[in-house]
């Protein structure tokens, strides 16, 4: 999968090359293609962050193999055919420290583009979650089920959420806030690219993050940068990024009446 809109944004100076693999294809084609374009090119390093890719780079293509890995729960099948391996987070270095070895990769992440909070007087508080709306691993329906508590619980009504993201979960979602009739207080505003979500950001009261399992969280650091308020849930790499800040709020995973709770702090 890929979004035309950012590949346009990739400097002149990388060459592109589409492979045109459709998802879930067990066509041979595309991984021919993949070998010669690695034939012709003769790279120094292949720098991977799917663990399987380098099972089907051919052993005669004489280059460095690395991968960086970002979440917890991801298969170490094939990590043996990679040189080097770089993780996101301290929690995802600690979990497979066991099996190999593996370094620790810096997250950058160009706070000078991010635009600083607004001052507005919204009466309105919004919030925003960003993520691929894939609810078993992001959690989208903790929050959306928390957002339910917050109208129907606490009365809550000068109150919306924002989903910035695509992915297989959109329609389930969309059916849960009309099941809970918290509909118009929900908006799915599609794939963002990050010029956008550096612009609008500051325009949230918070970010919540509800991750099941996070091997980092990058749109929770970006959001602090942005200076509004983050909820994550207590797993891995958001709950290390507020622990190291000091800044945020935590909520037990999985727990969408805690989540909603949060509404006092």
């Amino acid at each position: 999968m890929y979004d035309k809109n950012l590949i346009s944004k990739i400097s002149k100076k990388v060459s592109v090359h589409l492979i045109k693999r459709n998802i879930g294809s067990r066509n041979p084609i595309p991984i021919i293609n993949l070998n010669y374009i690695l034939t012709k090119y003769q790279p120094n390093v292949i720098h991977c962050h799917n663990y399987s890719i380098a099972s089907l780079i051919l052993s005669y293509i004489n280059a460095k193999k690395i991968l960086t890995v970002h979440a917890m729960n991801l298969s170490t099948k094939f990590h043996s055919k990679y040189d080097r391996l770089f993780a996101i987070s301290e929690a995802v270095q600690k979990t497979l420290h066991a099996i190999v070895f593996i370094q620790k990769l810096f997250i950058m992440v160009k706070v000078d583009d991010i635009l600083l909070k607004n001052n507005n007087n919204s009466t309105t508080f919004k919030i925003v979650q960003v993520g691929r709306l894939e609810h078993e691993i992001k959690g989208q329906h903790i929050l959306i089920n928390a957002l339910n508590i917050l109208i129907n619980k606490y009365s809550v009504r000068n109150i919306h959420l924002d989903f910035i993201g695509e992915g297989s979960s959109l329609k389930y979602l969309m059916k849960l806030t009309d099941k809970l009739s918290v509909t118009k207080y929900v908006s799915f505003l599609g794939l963002c690219d990050r010029e956008y979500i550096y612009t609008h950001l500051r325009d949230y009261n918070v970010l919540v993050q509800p991750s099941l399992f996070e091997g980092f969280g990058l749109t929770v650091v970006e959001a602090l940068a942005a200076g509004i308020e983050v909820l994550v849930s207590d797993v891995d790499g958001p709950l290390e990024i507020i622990e190291k800040t000091g800044y945020g709020y935590i909520f037990k995973s999985g727990n969408a009446e805690d989540c909603g709770s949060k509404k006092n702090d």
